[in-house]
């Protein structure tokens, strides 16, 4: 076997590896292993029945997540988005669904006479603010949320 045999092969079996790993990334069942085990060691519990994230859309069933005295359940999150108008500077949405969603969250103390106007994530704003054209076809949202000065 030539040299040049031996680097078109590598390269060939190098490609084919590297779709066979973006393929199994996509995979259901390796995407819940992966969330479980990545959110991990940033919350004490971590449960999900179903999600599935691909490059057009994402879908999560029954999402649990607990770190302390906050608690977030997500019933059923489906999104459908379009990543090639980031080139074109919008974020597309066409679909955002969000149900059977509660956070509670028993962190503050009842004593606290200066509450937040913001009591959840107030760092997320900034992020949001980069230019950007905000497009969201159909949004559907039925979320609750629990503290102690609720």
């Amino acid at each position: 076997m030539t040299a040049g045999k031996i680097i078109k092969y590598s390269l060939l079996l190098l490609f084919g590896l590297l779709i066979l790993a973006a393929v199994v990334v996509f995979i259901p069942g390796v995407q819940k292993k992966l969330l479980e085990t990545q959110l991990a060691p940033y919350v004490s519990e971590v449960s999900v029945d179903y999600i599935a994230i691909n490059p057009f859309s994402a879908r999560i069933d029954e999402l649990n997540l607990k770190q302390d005295e906050l608690s977030v359940h997500i019933g059923h999150f489906e999104g459908q988005y379009s990543l090639f108008n980031l080139l074109l500077g919008r974020l597309k949405i066409n679909k955002l669904v969000l149900d059977n969603t509660l956070i509670e969250d028993y962190s503050e103390s009842e004593t606290d006479d200066s509450p937040s106007p913001i009591p959840l994530f107030p760092g997320v704003f900034p992020y949001l603010n980069h230019g950007l054209i905000y497009d969201i076809g159909h949004l559907s949202l039925d979320a609750g949320y629990v503290s102690p000065a609720s």
